[in-house]
């Protein structure tokens, strides 16, 4: 008579993987469950490692360019979607990039009005749609010396903008900076010289495209530069 082994579930399941019947399968069985637990740390390593390259290179700044129009688009793009009352330090770092190359181009010549202002849009020759720089000026004899008005507009919404005038004074073939001025905030800027009324000559900066909600002062302002004959 056939005796049958009666087994407990834990024998049973130790015999059915091997463990029992093929006791050398264990060694086997534990190796391939190292090598898999290998190649997984070394596919999170990998992975962790190029997700933190990734991270890196969105979050690394490009320094900005090093020729004037390439550095003031670069400062400029940053303005869109910026209020205008938050946009001091970007308007700022143009004003100061465009006029102290001004004053450094100016200052070896006694350029006319034509040339300095092609000098001052050419900072701005990168600007495409909603940014624009419009550029105006005026050229004028005073006391034997010539008195040479540039200034622009910088906008980037159609309310946004801002104004920088620099007045500068020429002779002897050298021109220095006299006086330099931020107007009233949303507005444009354009010049009119006015009729003397004896031996004076007045040049007024007017003021217009000014939007509703500015206030009656900004409308009306006037900013007048005297000078006796």
């Amino acid at each position: 008579m056939t005796q049958i082994e009666k087994t407990d579930p834990a024998t049973a399941a130790r015999r059915s993987l091997g463990g029992e019947w093929f006791p050398s399968l264990r060694g086997l069985n534990f190796r391939l469950l190292t090598v898999d637990c290998q190649l997984l740390l070394v596919l999170i390593a990998t992975l962790g490692a190029g997700a933190e390259g990734a991270a890196g290179k969105k979050t690394k700044a490009l320094p900005p360019p090093a020729d004037l129009p390439g550095h003031v688009i670069h400062l400029a793009r940053q303005l869109i979607g910026v209020p205008l009352d938050e946009s001091d330090s970007l308007t700022g770092q143009i004003q100061k990039l465009v006029i102290d190359h001004l004053d450094e181009w100016m200052a070896g010549r006694a350029p006319s009005l034509l040339d300095t202002r092609r000098e001052v849009e050419s900072a701005f020759a990168h600007f495409r749609n909603p940014l624009f720089a419009d550029v105006q000026g005026f050229s004028r004899a005073w006391k034997g010396d010539t008195l040479v008005g540039i200034g622009y507009t910088l906008r980037w919404t159609d309310y946004n903008r801002v104004n920088v005038f620099a007045l500068y004074q020429s002779r002897d073939g050298k021109s220095r900076r006299v006086a330099l001025a931020n107007f009233v905030p949303y507005t444009d800027q354009r010049y009119e010289f006015l009729p003397p009324p004896s031996r004076m000559i007045s040049a007024s900066l007017f003021t217009d495209s000014v939007p509703a909600k500015a206030s009656s002062a900004s409308r009306r302002l006037f900013t007048t530069l005297t000078a006796r004959t």
